[in-house]
């Protein structure tokens, strides 16, 4: 933690807007003329929310707690007690996530957070598997606990913590790495405090394939719609009924919050069904073959259920008022082409639609080859050797020969 006098805040805060102006300038300049977000991965793009698999209790954004004075890297601290004695704000972050406290940039931050501790707690969604990085800047401690740890073993403690940023001191960051599952659901806390002066707290992510640091947690970031009480088995944002219905660890829990399934009017977690509730994946081609019956066209459908399937492409005679109609078997479908409607064609464009009550999708290609039937080829039969004549060894004299027939000639003797 850092005092500074009302010169070095004048001076410092000058040096930041030059800079940030000089930046900026740079920035402008440098831009390509039609950036792509998706295309450059500089930046997430949240997922629509019909996409995302979880208990229907959920919803976006953190539980925030804010607490009078400094937990001083007892992560045991923020107990049901304190809360009684020590509560200034009871709230939610907004769906994009963790508000951002710096002084040094915005002093009325230092009079929101002096002398004061936070705890946010909830539930994280990832959108892919892979390699995440998480970061916090904080002056002064901050802690980060992501899975069973932010359920079990973070009060009594701190060497659990995916990121441990404790101890008084100054605008300091401390980051970490760790593979996460697509659609899992991870309970998360996240702790931090200020003993005086100066305050930061900036909490960021990277997702796989994202190389800039994102701040806009959107979809990411869930809360159970509860407070802490015995009966809901939680604590704010934080199911634990959710976490052992998952599989994480009871250790620490309550008895009541162990019997998980003993009262079915509190533990049960109905599940949204999001492949009721989906637009048909886009169709994808498996195989594509020909056969005596004709071109037969392979298809995955996907996870979510679908209804019909259908086939249109105006050089095989397929458009909307004579749809090829595909033969659904699971999570595939079948097409089969006539061989009268291939003619002497090499390739084919063709569309594929997938559809069910929530929409359709579709799948198009363009030159597709058209397999060759290789021709049967008959080996030339071989002819006959015609049989060799019989040969006979004749002498004559000193002289001995062989002669073709049965006999020797005149004056020969076998």
């Amino acid at each position: 933690m850092k005092k500074l006098n009302a010169g070095a805040v004048s001076n410092l805060t000058l040096k930041r807007i030059l800079v940030s102006v000089l930046v900026l300038t740079l920035t402008v300049f440098s831009l390509p003329q039609s950036p792509s977000v998706a295309a450059d991965s500089k930046t997430r793009i949240p997922r629509a929310l019909n996409d995302i698999p979880r208990p229907s209790e959920l919803t976006l954004g953190l539980a925030q707690i804010q607490y009078r004075g400094y937990f001083a890297d007892d992560t045991g601290w923020f107990s049901d007690e304190r809360y009684g004695t020590s509560l200034i704000l009871n709230s939610t972050t907004g769906a994009s996530g963790m508000p951002f406290f710096d002084w040094y940039s915005n002093p009325e931050d230092w009079n929101k957070v002096e002398k004061s501790s936070w705890s946010w707690t909830g539930h994280f969604i990832p959108d892919v598997t892979g390699e995440w990085q998480f970061e916090i800047a904080s002056d002064d401690a901050s802690y980060m606990w992501l899975g069973n740890d932010a359920v079990t073993n973070y009060a009594s403690s701190s060497a659990g913590a995916l990121i441990n940023n404790g101890g008084v001191h100054t605008e300091r960051t401390a980051s970490a790495k760790i593979t996460l599952v697509k659609d899992q659901i991870y309970p998360l806390r996240i702790q931090y405090g200020n003993n005086g002066q100066a305050a930061v707290f900036k909490f960021r992510f990277k997702s796989p394939g994202v190389t800039q640091w994102q701040s806009d947690f959107t979809t990411l970031l869930w809360r159970a719609s509860y407070g802490a009480s015995s009966k809901a088995c939680g604590n704010f944002g934080l199911s634990y009924s959710l976490s052992l219905e998952l599989g994480y660890g009871d250790q620490g829990l309550a008895e009541f919050c162990k019997k998980n399934g003993a009262d079915p009017a509190t533990f049960k977690h109905n599940w949204i069904n999001m492949a009721a509730k989906a637009k048909p994946q886009a169709p994808a081609i498996k195989d594509i073959k020909l056969t005596t019956s004709g071109l037969v066209i392979e298809v995955a459908l996907g996870s979510v259920p679908v209804s019909s399937v259908y086939l249109l492409s105006p050089v095989l005679g397929f458009s909307n008022t004579a749809k090829l109609m595909g033969k659904i078997s699971d999570n595939s479908a079948t097409f089969l082409v006539p061989t009268s409607k291939l003619k002497k064609l090499t390739q084919v464009d063709f569309n594929i639609f997938s559809s069910n009550s929530n929409g359709t999708t579709s799948t198009n290609r363009k030159a597709v080859p058209v397999p060759v039937k290789p021709a049967n080829t008959v080996k030339p039969s071989k002819k006959p050797t015609p049989p060799s004549s019989p040969t006979l060894i004749c002498t004559k004299g000193d002289k001995t020969r062989p002669f073709a027939g049965k006999v020797c000639p005149p004056g020969w003797s076998k």
